[in-house]
């Protein structure tokens, strides 16, 4: 194969695949997030409870030696809480709390691996120089089809294993539940980059403006509260309307995501290859 054109094409397509993987990836590893931090949250709870229950038991206990209780009271008293703990014990274990806990903990470091995997292979595609002597029909296009072969065999199928994994472990109704979820806090996640982008491109503008500061002498009697304060929601309102003037033409940046590397969850899959760029959202 010694055309540049098809061979373009073909890894262009092949990086684009990948990047849709990866963005699944990333996507499954944010439900994950969600189920995990909901498990977490009822262990918490529950082991809450026990510690009471257990921390009036024995302080009833202390105290019956000092005063002089009904023994019928007292044990009936004491008699519950032991109960109860054992009844949010026996439900503890039957939903089976902690193992699915360490199931998905698991599962989200497979995730993690998969994705930094696919993040490997997808660099090294971009950055593959094809050579090509017409002359000889000599090329380096073995290597490419070593790294094809590479992701077709190991890393396509540890890709296919973690996500059977997390199949098993989300039902049906939980995938509707935490998409939910997490269709908000993508939309406000997508919001919040865009406003971090507006900031870096007009942070060469005059701060005086946005900044309200307290004079007299209520800037020394409110010792303990802040003095000044960002006008954050004038800034915003002016800069997508596009009244900020800039002092230098190199902060117009327009196009570029500056804050995609602060993201790992949901920024783009952006490729550059050849001229061409691929935005997997």
């Amino acid at each position: 194969m010694c055309d540049s054109s098809v061979f373009n094409k073909k890894r262009n397509d092949k990086v684009k695949e990948i990047c849709k993987y990866c963005k699944q990836a990333r996507k499954n590893r944010a439900l994950l997030n969600y189920k995990y931090d909901t498990l977490k949250f009822r262990m918490n709870i529950i082991q809450v409870l026990i510690i009471i229950l257990s921390t009036m038991i024995t302080f009833l206990e202390a105290v019956s030696s000092h005063y002089d209780f009904n023994p019928i009271t007292f044990n009936i008293a004491t008699i519950t809480m032991s109960t109860m703990i054992a009844f949010t014990m026996a439900i503890y274990r039957f939903f089976r709390i902690e193992e699915n806990k360490e199931n998905i903990k698991q599962s989200l470091e497979n995730h993690v691996f998969i994705i930094n995997k696919l993040h490997k292979i997808i660099h090294e595609m971009e950055n593959f120089n094809f050579i090509c002597h017409e002359n000889n029909d000599e090329s380096n296009y073995p290597l490419w089809e070593k790294l094809e072969n590479n992701f077709d065999g190991e890393i396509f199928d540890n890709y296919i294993s973690i996500k059977e994994k997390f199949d098993t472990i989300f039902s049906f109704k939980d995938s509707i539940y935490y998409k939910q979820k997490y269709k908000r806090d993508f939309l406000e996640l997508t919001f919040t980059n865009k406003e971090i982008d507006m900031v870096d491109k007009y942070k060469e503008v005059k701060h005086n403006e946005f900044i309200s500061r307290i004079n007299g002498c209520l800037y020394y009697l409110l010792c303990c509260s802040d003095r000044e304060n960002v006008d954050y929601s004038s800034f915003m309102k002016k800069a997508e309307n596009g009244e900020l003037s800039k002092f230098s033409s190199s902060h117009d940046i327009k196009g570029i995501r500056s804050s995609a590397n602060l993201t790992t969850d949901t920024d783009k899959c952006n490729v550059v290859s050849n001229n061409i760029e691929f935005s997997i959202v």
